[in-house]
């Protein structure tokens, strides 16, 4: 009971869908994959040859295969004021004052991510990018949801690596598609109306709205998502009336992108 009444309380979105894009799209390596072979001979019928080796590639240039440095600040964004910044994805977005904004540790307790996460020093953020399925980058809520119990309006805000998934994902509309097929999939009480694409600051951004039932009680939720070098970075709005819902939303049009 006390674990329902904290989930409750945070009432996040745990669209973390990886086990359904997961095994999309994998191509299978040949059993009988011919070795290459060089300095080898070559029967032509009458006699044998030589094949010439290849000549050795000359190494690449450092400035070919450098990679730009990533600040983790960057890609995790930071918050100034009431204004959160991603430099990575390129937003920012207004918070409104007294809302409660999670750390990136509460966050990843919040979410109840894997030890070795919280544990990070987050100094690596090109391995960071590389490596995680699903990067968290902001939770802000009217109430502190640590102490706080009862209905919480909330935004939440990930970055879902999907490079693997290019040719499953032609845009952010297919992306929410899928999620949506995801859910229904595991059997999540939710109903959804038809994705549609909103401009937000000039860029197109596709939203969806739907209703989750959760311990009885119907929780509003907004999905908008616009993808960037190999993410679909997914905001989730999650209100109880109308005017929460408005609330976020305006709090989602003040997002600026850079």
């Amino acid at each position: 009971m006390k674990r329902a009444k904290r989930a409750l309380a945070f009432l996040l979105a745990f669209i973390l869908l990886t086990s359904v894009l997961a095994g999309c799209g994998r191509k299978e390596e040949p059993a009988d994959k011919t070795e290459d072979i060089t300095g080898d001979i070559t029967d032509t019928g009458d006699e044998k040859t030589e094949t010439p080796e290849p000549e050795e590639t000359p190494p690449a240039t450092p400035e070919a295969t450098e990679t730009p440095d990533v600040d983790a600040d960057d890609v995790f964004g930071t918050v100034e004021g009431s204004t959160y910044t991603n430099e990575f994805f390129g937003f920012s977005m207004a918070i409104p004052e007294g809302w409660y904004i999670a750390s990136r540790e509460e966050f990843a307790q919040l979410m109840e991510t894997t030890e070795e996460f919280l544990e990070s020093d987050f100094e690596d953020a090109r391995a960071i990018l590389e490596s995680q399925e699903i990067i968290l980058l902001l939770f802000a809520a009217v109430n502190d949801p640590f102490t706080y119990q009862g209905t919480n309006p909330n935004i939440n805000i990930m970055a879902q690596n999907i490079s693997k998934y290019a040719s499953l994902i032609k845009d952010a509309r297919s992306f929410l598609n899928i999620q949506i097929q995801g859910m229904k999939a595991q059997g999540m009480d939710m109903t959804f109306e038809d994705v549609e694409v909103i401009n937000i600051d000039g860029k197109e951004v596709a939203r969806v709205n739907g209703v989750q039932t959760f311990a009885g009680i119907d929780i509003n939720q907004t999905l908008c998502v616009f993808l960037h070098d190999g993410f679909a970075v997914l905001f989730t709005l999650s209100s109880f009336t109308e005017e929460e819902a408005r609330q976020l939303e305006d709090v989602m049009n003040s997002v600026n992108f850079r």
